[in-house]
């Protein structure tokens, strides 16, 4: 008697395929191991479980979080995905299969778009060197697509091609089954249409939730490199908004224009007069004008500070930035961290120094365009932007532009490679003669030791100077006078010292005590010794400008790119110092040896304050410029007012007794609600929607050059850029090369074959068997090897028997 296998009952069949609905099965787990690969390995590219300082910050519990958003996010992509084949099962069989596979392809291109965003965002780490504190796809350019065709980039892009296909074909595998499984079920009547329906829409709802849910908590994080709870997507979406067209354009769209549009932008008069009242525009100026930033001359009053007896009339000109190095890390500025840095301390005695003053613009490559140039840059400006596409030939008025006008020798030295952030292009456009890099630095001090970017700011100052008594001789020669541009490296976060050539001491030299307010953590300890390590060279610049003859003959104005970038490292000391925010005071001490200066001046400033400060002191700017800034010394007291932008981050505007500062997001909350920037007890200078319009109108002026008049612009015709190339232009020429050589190697290879195989043949016929290779064997090869047996080309067919024989 045969036994029959037991049935399961209808009952049962359905409560199995509601739990085969609701289980991830497969293709969950694949997705949730992709994106916790992609995850861990961006985290891994950033050093953040490798570097003794990045685990300071390390949090168990960021990384559980971090670790549970992507599984809700990939097992709610899964139920998504079959919830949605499985709604179509109850719209009809002759659209059921088509909807299907639409809702097929929806959920493989999101979970492969997920995938390619995280690849991506490791990518930018793994092939350019991912920054220290910026997100990946913040600074990412389309330029940087030359990357990929290197062996490395065209493994990378074949690697994350296949993963990101990957989840996409798991997801749709596993919703097909899903429906197959559900559609037997509706056609044995095991369960109705509707109840199928009802199946796939509590799958889909439960799916999006999870989605949602890990969205919101992302949103909310802080979008720093070393937020274990980052997620790459919410970058992702910052990037493409900066593709966009337009800058901020938060509550009111009056001041967008879109990219390339010329057309003049209309500013409501109430708001033009708010700015002209601030000193943001120019005194005269109209909104209507093609150029309404442009000036005529400065409109600064005469200086009012006598020439010094004998004073030399046209000096050479020294600018030194320090990375990163806030004022609050200088005991003389901020009466904190005594001993930290003794030099500068020194310098601020020394030199007149400038109280009041703010970085307005971050990160290095912005605060470069706001400090040289005295504009407020673009969020990604075509002239500086981060990556290798640039044009270069954005009219505007920089320092280097105005000083090669009245005859300077302009030199720009920084010690990265000169290609990153496109910085020779940018410079040589716009009035620099020279520009050096790490290379030219290694190349006349070979063998000294290098950071993660480029050469110590010991190696760096050694070089400055030789480049000094090179510049002083050339002088000599012909009577130009020079402009030195150059910023240090070292202080950069989190401390990009030698670390064995220079360590923070226990005590204080200047105080016989330890050195204030220096927290236990090797974080901030290791960014605060790289801020000794740069003061002390400062020391050494300060013996060699202001301890020689050379304090008479050179202006000499030392300050920071910026503040030091908030970050989970730095939060300690910025606490320490009692400031916590974007932008911080910086130093500004400056050494004129032409006029008698105060010792201090109390001045609301920026970064843009620089350029009109410095040719205030040279004899003024008389030509038309784009200048936004003012004169410390000047009209900058007549406007006791700034603004500054970092990137897509924040906001900021100072006055003399309070500084304001808030993300971009909670800005354009506060101007869509049509409140004043803070809440506070008195009116604010500009309202929330007035500064945030402020910045987008600049954008598009310098989207639609309309900072200064092409006809003014000189530096094409000043900057030499004759013969030089963009780094595109550089990476085809290479390819010419390298395609070059290989195609001379092949033809040397297959001449080397023929020549050999004819010589086989001839002395197989001579003796009757195959000739020796040996110098004795073949004496003509030996003797004349510039003269061929036969004609190569047609060694082959000359040696053939003809068909007709």
């Amino acid at each position: 008697m045969s036994k029959t296998a037991p049935t399961q009952s209808p009952f049962k069949q359905t409560t199995l395929a509601q739990l085969r609905l609701l289980v991830p099965g497969r293709a969950g787990a694949i997705l949730v191991l992709l994106l916790w690969a992609w995850r861990i390995g961006a985290w891994m590219a950033r050093e953040a479980f490798t570097d003794e300082v990045a685990l300071e910050s390390f949090s168990t519990h960021a990384l559980v979080f971090g670790l549970l958003t992507d599984l809700a996010l990939g097992l709610g992509a899964t139920l998504i995905g079959r919830g949605a084949a499985t709604v179509a099962i109850a719209l009809g069989e002759r659209i059921r299969r088509p909807l299907a596979m639409v809702g097929w392809f929806v959920v493989a291109f999101l979970a492969g778009a997920a995938s390619i965003g995280r690849a991506v965002d490791l990518a930018y780490c793994y092939l350019c060197q991912c920054h220290f504190t910026a997100e990946g796809f913040l600074y990412l350019n389309k330029g940087m697509s030359t990357v990929l065709l290197t062996p490395r980039g065209l493994t990378l892009v074949a690697l994350t091609t296949t993963a990101a296909l990957l989840p996409g074909w798991a997801l749709l595998r596993d919703s097909r089954r899903s429906v197959e499984q559900l559609n037997d079920a509706v056609s044995q009547r095991w369960v109705s249409d509707r109840g199928a329906s009802a199946l796939g829409l509590v799958a889909a709802i439960v799916g999006m939730s999870l989605v949602s849910v890990a969205i919101w908590d992302a949103a909310r994080r802080p979008t720093d490199v070393y937020s274990l709870r980052l997620v790459p997507e919410v970058n992702l979406v910052n990037q493409f908004q900066s593709y966009r067209g337009g800058a901020i354009c938060a509550g009111d769209d009056t001041y967008c224009v879109n990219t390339g549009e010329s057309a003049n932008v209309a500013v409501p008069p109430k708001t033009w007069a708010v700015w002209q009242k601030l000193g943001l525009v120019p005194p005269h100026a109209q909104s209507t004008m093609p150029f309404p930033m442009l000036r005529f001359g400065d409109g600064e009053p005469e200086l009012p500070y006598a020439d010094k007896t004998g004073a030399i009339a046209r000096p050479n000109v020294v600018l030194t930035l320090m990375e990163s190095v806030s004022g609050h890390f200088i005991h003389e500025l901020s009466g904190t961290y005594k001993g930290l840095t003794p030099n500068l301390d020194k310098m601020a005695k020394r030199m007149t120094s400038v109280r009041g003053f703010y970085n307005t613009a971050s990160p290095t490559v912005n605060a470069m365009a706001a400090i040289l140039c005295s504009v407020h840059p673009s969020r990604h400006p075509n002239d500086l932007g981060i990556g290798e596409e640039m044009d270069g030939q954005a009219p505007m008025t920089c320092l280097a532009d105005l000083l090669r006008r009245q005859g300077y020798r302009t030199v720009f030295i920084e010690p990265v490679v000169k290609t990153v952030t496109g910085i020779e292009y940018f410079m040589r456009t716009h009035g620099f003669e020279e520009v050096h890099g790490k290379k030219d630095i290694l190349r006349a001090l070979p063998g000294r030791p290098q950071g993660p970017w480029g050469p110590h700011d010991d190696t760096t100052r050694e070089y400055i100077q030789l480049q000094i008594k090179r510049l002083e001789a050339l002088r000599k020669k012909d009577g130009r006078p020079y402009l030195l541009t150059y910023i240090t490296l070292d202080a950069h976060e989190p401390g990009m010292h030698d670390q064995k050539a220079c360590k923070l001491p226990t005590v204080a030299t200047e105080t016989g005590k330890p050195i204030a307010d220096v927290p236990a953590d090797s974080a901030s300890k290791r960014q605060l010794t790289a801020m000794y390590c740069t003061d002390k060279e400062m020391g050494h610049m300060a013996d060699f400008l202001l301890d020689t003859p050379r304090k008479d003959t050179t202006l000499w104005a030392v300050t920071s790119d910026h503040a030091l970038i908030r970050t989970p490292r730095a939060r300690k000391i910025l606490f320490k110092s009692g400031w916590y925010g974007g932008f911080a005071p910086l130093p500004f001490f400056i050494h004129d040896p032409r006029h008698e200066l105060p010792g201090e001046v109390q001045v609301i400033s920026g970064s843009t304050d620089i350029v009109p400060t410095l040719m205030h002191l040279l004899g003024g700017v008389k030509v038309p410029n784009s200048l936004s800034g003012w004169s410390v010394f000047g009209r900058r007291k007549d406007f006791p007012f700034i603004v500054g932008r970092m990137g897509t981050r924040l906001v900021m505007m100072a006055e003399p007794d309070r500084k304001q500062e808030h993300g971009l997001g909670r800005a354009g909350v506060l101007c869509k609600g049509q409140h004043r920037f803070l809440h506070g007890k008195r009116p604010e200078p500009m309202s929330a929607c007035e500064l945030l319009g402020y910045f987008s109108w600049q954008d598009s002026l310098f989207r639609a050059r309309r900072l200064l008049p092409a006809s003014h612009f000189k530096g094409l015709t000043i900057g030499d850029v004759k013969g030089l190339a963009t780094r595109q232009e550089l990476n085809r020429a290479e390819k010419r090369d390298r395609e070059t050589k290989r195609k001379a190697l092949k033809k040397a290879q297959r001449l080397k074959r023929l020549q050999l195989k004819n010589t086989q043949k001839n002395g197989s016929k001579a003796g009757g068997k195959p000739a020796k290779t040996g110098a004795h064997a073949v004496p003509n090869l030996r003797a004349a090897p510039a003269r061929p047996i036969v004609v190569v080309p047609n060694a082959g067919r000359l040696n053939q028997p003809s068909s007709a024989k």
